[in-house]
């Protein structure tokens, strides 16, 4: 086949008040052998310059992966493979990703959970949505509902453009690290066609400059209130009949540990420190023995209220036990402790639910993508990791600790990681600006 370069070629709007057409831009390529043909070229037309230059440059990424395959092929003694292949869902490929390379590989449990939940709560999610061409008023479709053959540079960067708005830089590249990572096991397992290559157009996708990140902020929505804490507290005590219950809704919610870190705590002397009246305690492990997130431990203030508690607590804890243990007795993983903690005292206390919660996902497992969003998993609109959202923005209140103490007590990096986060969720520092702007 005689390779021609692809050219678009422009029509530009007549001028206003003229009598004619609009005018309109017009991509003219070459039609490859797997294609149906219609007319002498390949053509596609648009009103919109810039969704013109998507078409070509779209086309282009198309034809030069198609002529790359082909000379591989030629080299190789080898024939073309199957243009039809690559009919599947990018979400059925990227489960049966899942389940080839990452469930059944030598990995660790939480490096199984952080991809699935990636795979689930991002490249799967609803609201991930891509048009099926570049086309102007082209219907979206969930990306997940999308062939894979169709996949295209343009369509990867809207998806990456959702995940990037949303997260933090760091999950935005954990993202794109699993869909060049997906889609390079479906051309070897033969699941994309070679000449469809979007693992080859992911490297032209660079990652976004600092100026433009956006880190995932906390909005005012996600904290709950005072009272509904004070409730929260109150109904872990009743359902289980055990008052330290309470403490730990307590414990998280003014000293902003995670979750794993306060079921990590134990009742070792070295420890604690308990000196003229305050109390700390030292986090080195979370509840399975592994370091705290980012290898930090750290010493954290226990507050005046909540002291003699945690004093009585430790006094009715074998030595080295843990201070916070199941029901029967031993460890509790944060997953138990949101099914029978958690969600028993939250569902009691009225706690809001998610909109999109799916009341049925035990039942049918989660398997059916259509019935159960992965995303509506999530029940509760203040999770448990909210309680830490209330810790962070109380001391923030305040107004004496600055913002680097709060991050060393809570574990974040530093203080400007904390303005980023949660400047959201300072009306009283805009209602401080206004009182000193109005009387200057």
């Amino acid at each position: 086949m005689e390779h021609r370069e692809e050219i678009v070629w422009l029509r530009p709007p007549v001028e206003p008040g003229a009598s004619g057409a609009r005018g309109s831009w017009r991509v003219v390529s070459r039609w490859l052998p797997h294609e149906r043909r219609k007319g002498r070229n390949w053509e596609r037309t648009s009103r919109d310059e810039g969704t013109a230059r998507l078409l070509l440059e779209e086309r282009r990424a198309i034809v030069f992966a198609y002529l790359t395959a082909q000379q591989r092929a030629e080299q190789d003694g080898t024939a073309m493979p199957d243009p039809s292949v690559g009919e599947q869902p990018f979400g059925d490929v990227a489960n049966a990703w899942y389940d080839h390379q990452v469930a059944t590989a030598s990995w660790s449990e939480s490096q199984r959970k952080a991809q699935l939940s990636l795979l689930r709560n991002w490249l799967l999610h609803d609201d991930i949505r891509v048009p099926r061409s570049v086309r102007a008023k082209a219907p979206e479709v969930a990306l997940r509902d999308l062939p894979v053959r169709d996949l295209t540079p343009v369509h990867l960067d809207r998806a990456l453009s959702f995940v990037y708005t949303s997260r933090s830089h760091a999950t935005y590249l954990k993202v794109r690290q699993q869909v060049r990572t997906i889609l390079a096991w479906a051309r070897a397992n033969g699941a994309c066609p070679p000449q469809v290559d979007p693992a080859a157009s992911l490297r032209r996708l660079q990652a976004r400059p600092e100026a433009e990140r956006v880190h995932g902020r906390v909005l005012p929505s996600r904290i709950p209130t005072d009272r509904a804490i004070d409730e929260l507290a109150a109904a872990a005590e009743a359902l289980t009949g055990d008052w330290w219950r309470a403490l730990e809704i307590n414990l998280l919610a003014r000293c902003g540990m995670r979750i794993g870190e306060l079921l990590g705590i134990r009742n070792d002397p070295a420890l604690w420190h308990d000196e003229d009246g305050q109390l700390w305690v030292h986090l080195k492990r979370q509840w399975n023995g592994e370091p705290l997130k980012g290898r930090k431990d750290r010493w954290v203030p226990v507050p005046g209220s909540l002291a003699p508690l945690v004093r009585r607590r430790r006094g009715a804890v074998a030595q080295d036990g843990f201070l916070f243990c199941a029901p029967e007795g031993g460890r509790l993983d944060p997953d138990n402790w949101r099914a029978r903690i958690f969600n028993p005292a939250a569902e009691r206390a009225g706690w809001p639910q998610r909109s999109d919660f799916c009341a049925d996902h035990d039942d049918h497992g989660g398997a059916d993508t259509v019935v159960c969003r992965k995303q509506g998993t999530r029940r509760w609109q203040h999770p448990p990791h909210s309680l830490r959202h209330y810790a962070v923005t109380t001391l923030m209140a305040h107004g004496v600790l600055d913002d680097d103490d709060i991050a060393e007590i809570v574990g974040h990096t530093n203080g400007a990681q904390l303005r980023r986060m949660y400047k959201q969720t300072r009306p009283e520092a805009e209602a401080r600006i206004h009182r000193v702007y109005a009387s200057l």
